[in-house]
């Protein structure tokens, strides 16, 4: 079950100014933001579109969660930012983010 998610709302536009303007700030080559980001926006769409669409009357019945992992540094924490500044803007009203620190792992970064 997918549905169409808008990706030209107030947040999201808010987010992509904040995403390139710290990447330019860390001389990152605008060319590699255009591709990071492109790819970034693409699978967010994607997954938000899994998700229940807020307008829609009907539960489906095959409802799942998911769960973000990866690498230290990989970009999780600006996809979840992404998928959260989309689902606001697509009606969602309330947005829920658990997470937590590892003790070894805070001492990386």
């Amino acid at each position: 079950m997918t549905w169409d998610v808008d990706s030209g709302g107030v947040s999201f536009e808010k987010y992509k100014t904040n995403y390139y303007k710290q990447l330019k700030k860390k001389k990152v080559i605008l060319e590699n933001i255009d591709k990071d980001f492109s790819l970034k926006e693409k699978e967010s769409l994607e997954l938000l579109g899994k998700c229940i669409n807020p307008d829609s009357k009907k539960v489906p019945e095959d409802l799942s969660t998911g769960l973000a992992i990866g690498l230290v540094q990989s970009g999780k924490t600006s996809s979840i930012e992404l998928v959260a500044n989309l689902a606001r803007d697509n009606g969602f009203r309330l947005i829920i983010v658990m997470s937590g620190l590892v003790g070894t792992l805070t001492k990386l970064a």
